[in-house]
């Protein structure tokens, strides 16, 4: 359902190992626009970074080299908002620093996926999640599923049978939801399934979704703790029988459902050059506001 209502979401790829492994270690117990503000200050902290002007007139930076990183002492990050992350973006930068910096990153490209997670959960403040988003949207690992909070509500809801849905998140919990996403998408996509059903899910798209299950004739979700005096709870965990697996689970999913191939181009994740990495999402909120507004 998801992918008939929302053709355009794509796994973009970004483009410096380096900010992606910051930025997702900073996303830890936060939410996007702080997480986009924090890269967004270490990237404005080195002026010989700069990048140019866009037509708005604000300036952007390149992200900072692991060298730069090191620079900065813990108590400046806490000052550029990291907060409680400052020690562990410093001793991050230092172990980075220790095996090569980017160099480093980019030849753990190699490795299988099993070889490079062991890798990078190896530095301060890389975990299973952390380290599995890395590999999704820096290495190309389409088939990887970060299990995060959204990721485990929509396995509880969809995925998990009756008796593991109150569980609390656990490393073969983990494991066993990665499991059930590729059963139910295939090992080859499995990310970005999970990708296309985490955007589902986001307030402004799943309007288009509820809009695009009323086209087909789906009967629209109720408000929460609403029932049908009639209504039976018969859900069995079943992936067939939520309105996100329709058609997905007969074929799985592909970069084709759109329509048409996907352009590799597609996978980069900016359009102008002025814009770099994580930044572009807060960079877009901003110029959406604008063009609303002019």
């Amino acid at each position: 359902q998801t992918t008939r209502a929302l053709p355009g979401v794509r796994v973009v790829s970004v483009l410096s190992r380096l900010e992606s492994l910051v930025a997702f270690m900073g996303s830890a117990n936060n939410n996007i626009k702080r997480n986009m503000q924090m890269i967004a200050a270490l990237a404005r902290e080195f002026e010989e970074n700069a990048l140019g002007c866009d037509v708005y007139g604000e300036v952007h930076h390149s992200f900072p080299s692991t060298e730069q990183l090191c620079a900065l002492s813990e108590e400046r990050l806490w000052q550029l908002g990291w907060g409680y992350r400052a020690p562990r973006l410093y001793k991050l930068a230092r172990q980075l620093a220790e095996r090569g910096g980017e160099p480093w990153l980019d030849s753990l490209a190699a490795l299988d996926d099993a070889s490079l997670r062991a890798e990078l959960v190896t530095l301060c403040g890389v975990g299973r999640k952390v380290a599995d988003c890395v590999l999704l949207f820096s290495y190309g690992r389409d088939g990887v599923v970060p299990v995060d909070t959204h990721c485990l509500q929509m396995a509880r809801r969809f995925l998990l049978p009756a008796r593991t849905r109150n569980s609390n998140l656990s490393a073969a919990l983990y494991e066993q939801i990665v499991a059930r996403f590729i059963d139910a998408f295939g090992a080859q996509y499995a990310g970005w399934a999970f990708m296309m059903m985490f955007v589902g899910e986001l307030s402004d798209f799943r309007k288009r979704v509820s809009a695009d299950e009323g086209r087909t004739g789906k009967q629209p979700a109720r408000k929460r703790g609403v029932r049908s005096p009639s209504a039976k709870r018969t859900r069995t965990g079943s992936p067939i029988d939520s309105p996100y697996f329709q058609g997905a689970v007969m074929a799985p999913l592909t970069p084709k459902c759109g329509g048409g191939d996907v352009d590799e181009d597609l996978r980069n994740v900016t359009d102008h050059p002025l814009i770099s990495g994580m930044q572009t999402r807060l960079a877009a909120q901003k110029y959406r506001k604008r063009a609303c507004l002019s």
